[in-house]
């Protein structure tokens, strides 16, 4: 039976005029008639010669339709409403459907006095499908079907519609098991949807395609999606100018929702994108574009811990925040939002929100970059956060590229924070402030001037490690009360004022500067293996084959010693020593016997003797390579690092290289000496 129906759909697809035996009957529809024809041979009808009805609804009135049928509508202008009778659906072997000659030519016109084009005779039919037609100018709604007839595979399907004008475009309510492909709906009026799809949870298994909607006035959403189970967003939906709110999706069911389509809505005049009380699980593997609203670009409201995942969300020249998360559990694996009049990105109470890269900006926002507020916790991967505080110079409270508030939580992990009006880094109140692998550069040079970290906090949790911060103004660290030092756990960092103006710390609000590294050990008991030095990174946050964040690291436990290696702002993988900062130095462990000391592994500047390096646990993992040039006194001993991999210790082309001894009994390790790479061999035969 399935198969049946799907030969008849494709035969539509296919514009294959279907006989009148075999697959159902074609009853044909042409306004050029003079008359109705009782026997399908009104040979005057430029459509065909098959011409039934004069009137669209004369097939409905005239015959009953059965499973399979085809009402074949020729091009024209018809002015009637179109109501679908009780006796006229399918069944699961097929739909009854209603298709238009061309997808432009044939068009069903209100004329502003008719209150639909096509509506429903009773509530609760379904196997109804309708493609190619135009639709417009009702005094209502364009299309309107509702009512469940309690299926289980009921449908309403729309495929290449369009709809002009009304006051409601398409209303679908309780229609479950269909799809909508190829809409395309403007002039919506009044306080109106241009398209709607209602369920009350008992909507199930709708599939979306290509929409295109303009304008419309509803104050919940242009697109507006409500108690929906099993919503496939696919193809790519489009909203611009709307007057109120673009996309709403509402009271999704508590099961998993799979979306894969383009969402992007432009200059809505409120809120661009809008999902709301959700509590089912979701994975959007598509993309969200909002630009230039009027309130919120994104707003994700009450979604509650059912984690909901984002492949990829924008936000960009909005009026108010960029993304706002309330009462929601999301993560957004790319994120770009810039521009933005208020934060780009703001986590309030009840919120776990995770932002992750490479590839992910937040930028230029007029206030904050990423805040977080109330009990909200922000988890920050591998995004760059810069130029947030309108870059005016004007001392405000706003401009941090990420700041804790209340009680709120942030974990900043390889991040690269960097010319933001006010600091990198911000806590408020009594939030907690939790960063690994950071790169902090020239924050708080213009506007508010809190440094590279600002600390008004003295009961929260603030702890840095693996840190690059310079250029911050006029402090590197600066607390607002020597009580915010018993919150303070810091070490393993690169600390390095750069200016002029910028002493190291304060921890009095700026009474008394700590001009250096030493007198900031003194006074907060931290940074004992931290160092003073120039980082020597580039204007990118990158670090120079001289570095000394290279390989100056420990493996911190939860991200350098996972089954998967971690990886760097760009994406890089850590697979020895973690560096200092945001972005890993790239290649492997580089060795030469003739060497100087005082390498630090690269080709640069390579180690001299294996004790240069410390081989124990997951300094090394699965895919490190070692490089030597020359005869290697001593032994390489592999045995202290935990197995995670095979390794490979490799010469440089054309230089060659020897070891005296080896001991392996960790990770499997391949050697090729002359660098035929994939014809590795055991060093002893």
């Amino acid at each position: 039976m399935m198969m049946k129906r799907l030969i008849a759909v494709l035969l539509v697809a296919m514009q294959v005029a279907l006989p009148v035996c075999g697959w159902g009957a074609t009853y044909y529809v042409d306004d050029s008639c003079t008359t109705n024809c009782t026997d399908n041979t009104c040979a005057e009808c430029p459509c065909t010669t098959g011409a039934r009805s004069i009137t669209i609804q004369g097939v409905f009135t005239g015959v009953d339709l059965n499973p399979l049928d085809f009402i074949y509508v020729c091009n024209g202008v018809y002015p009637e409403i179109v109501t679908w009778m009780s006796g006229d659906v399918g069944d699961n072997t097929g739909d009854v459907t209603m298709i238009g000659e061309s997808e432009t030519g044939v068009i069903l016109d209100g004329g502003n006095i008719r209150t639909n084009c096509i509506t429903q005779s009773t509530t609760g039919l379904d196997y109804i499908s309708i493609e190619r037609l135009t639709v417009q100018n009702a005094t209502g709604r364009n299309i309107f079907f509702e009512g469940a007839s309690g299926i289980e595979d009921q449908s309403v399907n729309l495929r290449n519609i369009t709809s002009i004008g009304s006051v409601d475009g398409i209303i679908l309510r309780n229609k479950s098991n269909s799809a909508y492909d190829k809409l395309t709906i403007s002039g919506a009026s009044q306080d109106a949807f241009q398209l709607f799809l209602n369920g009350s949870l008992t909507m199930h298994n709708i599939t979306t395609g290509d929409i295109d909607i303009v304008g419309g006035n509803s104050e919940t959403g242009s697109f507006y999606l409500q108690g929906i189970d099993g919503l496939n967003l696919q193809g790519d939906i489009t909203v611009s100018n709307p007057a109120l709110h673009g996309v709403y999706l509402s009271s999704l069911g508590a099961v998993e929702q799979d979306f894969g389509t383009k969402i992007t809505v432009s200059a809505a005049g409120g809120t661009g994108v809008y999902l709301y009380n959700s509590l089912g699980l979701w994975d959007y593997n598509g993309e969200i574009i909002s630009t230039g609203s009027g309130g919120y670009n994104i707003h994700l409201q009450t979604l509650g811990t059912g984690e909901k995942n984002f492949a990829s969300i924008a936000a960009s020249s909005g009026q108010q925040t960029g993304v706002y998360a309330n009462l929601s559990t999301i993560t957004i694996d790319k994120i770009v939002s810039s521009s933005n009049t208020v934060s780009g990105v703001i986590a309030e109470a009840g919120s776990v929100v995770h932002l992750n890269g490479p590839a992910s900006r937040v930028s230029g926002n007029a206030h904050d970059g990423i805040s977080a507020f109330g009990d909200a916790q922000i988890y920050v991967s591998r995004v760059e956060v810069d130029h947030n505080g309108g870059g005016d110079g004007i001392p405000t409270i706003e401009g941090d590229g990420l700041t804790g508030h209340g009680t709120s939580i942030i974990h900043s992990v390889y991040n690269y924070i960097h010319d933001n009006d006010n600091s990198a880094f911000a806590t408020i109140d009594s939030s907690s402030l939790i960063s690994k692998n950071d790169t902090a550069i020239n924050n708080g040079q213009t506007g508010g001037h809190r440094g590279n970290i600002y600390i008004d906090n003295i009961a929260g949790t603030i702890f840095f490690t693996h840190l690059i911060s310079t250029g911050g103004l006029p402090y590197e660290i600066m607390a607002t009360d020597a009580t915010a030092l018993g919150v303070i756990t810091s070490d393993y960092n690169i600390i390095s004022p750069v200016l002029a103006a910028t002493a190291f710390a304060t921890v009095d609000g700026g009474t008394t500067p700590l001009g250096d590294i030493a007198a900031w050990r003194t006074a907060s008991a931290n940074d004992a293996n931290s160092q003073q030095v120039d980082p020597l990174i580039d204007s990118t946050g990158h670090p120079a084959a001289n570095s000394p964040a290279i390989n100056a690291g420990i493996i911190i436990a939860g991200i350098h010693d996972q089954a998967t290696p971690a990886t760097d702002t760009n994406g890089t993988p850590v697979l020895t020593i973690p560096d200092i900062g945001a972005y890993e130095y790239p290649g492997g462990l580089y060795f030469n016997a003739a060497s100087t000391d005082g390498g630090n592994g690269t080709r640069a500047l390579p180690y001299n003797a294996w004790t240069d390096y410390l081989w124990t646990g997951y300094n090394l993992r699965a895919g490190a390579e070692i490089y030597l040039q020359g005869a290697m006194a001593g032994t390489l001993d592999l045995s202290g690092l935990t197995d995670t991999g095979e390794i490979f210790v490799l010469s440089l082309m054309g230089k060659p290289g020897s070891i005296t001894g080896f001991i392996g009994n960790g990770p499997e390790t391949k050697f090729d000496f002359e660098q035929k790479r994939g014809l590795y061999a055991p060093l002893w035969e």
